[in-house]
């Protein structure tokens, strides 16, 4: 299951969020390189970490975060608005209220088989794609590595936002871009991830649950 926390339930998540700061340093700045200016002391937390972010969790046995994401409204601030204009050569930069920015899609490599980390990878995709159909999110934006970008179109319809684009400090080419998500894309996805049913595992906690149906005592 991939946990999805939002302002609703972070509370049931203190120790898995903080976990997922930890590893998301380890795995964009140690094994990838990045180079991210708010990220310090081996955590990777930036002002996109808001009230509105949503994240999903891959947790191993001892509730360690293993791979992870999150997606924030474009309605508000976006990497891809504040730092990455130059790469929506194509278009104007995503801004609606059913389009969300994906970021910090990370799975972390160390300690992990092959096929964990391939698991992590397709596991976290579908959970996005549950989320966004249930919340009546049609689109996504995201930055990735150029070579990825093949593997979104096979799972998503997909269209760049312009061209694919050197960056030196990463030593690495990046392309924009935006994905449908529908049901047509989820199916894909789930198969591609040999995923039978739900990943996404959304818990709500009661005292923000609606009310249930009391029936009046007169009746």
């Amino acid at each position: 299951m991939i946990e999805v926390v939002t302002s609703a339930n972070m509370a049931l998540y203190q120790a898995e969020i903080d976990d997922m700061f930890k590893m998301r340093y380890r795995t964009a700045v140690d094994e990838l390189g990045w180079k991210l200016p708010d990220a310090h002391n081996g955590y990777d937390i930036d002002s996109y970490d808001s009230e509105s972010t949503v994240y999903f969790l891959k947790l191993d046995e001892d509730r360690s975060v293993r791979a992870c994401a999150r997606l924030n409204p474009t309605f508000g601030a976006t990497l891809m608005e504040d730092i990455f204009p130059d790469f929506c050569e194509f278009d104007t930069l995503p801004k609606a209220h059913d389009t969300y920015e994906l970021t910090r899609y990370l799975v972390e490599k160390r300690g992990a088989t092959r096929s964990e980390f391939l698991e992590g990878r397709a596991h976290i995709i579908v959970a996005i794609n549950e989320y966004c159909i249930a919340n009546d999110i049609n689109i996504i934006s995201w930055l990735t590595y150029k070579q990825n970008y093949p593997e979104a179109c096979l799972l998503w319809e997909t269209e760049p936002l312009g061209p694919a684009k050197y960056v030196a400090d990463d030593g690495a080419e990046y392309i924009a871009a935006r994905s449908y998500m529908n049901e047509e894309g989820l199916a894909r996805c789930r198969k591609w991830a040999k995923a039978k049913r739900q990943i996404a595992n959304m818990i709500v906690p009661l005292n923000y649950a609606p009310p249930q149906f009391e029936p009046s005592k007169a009746a």
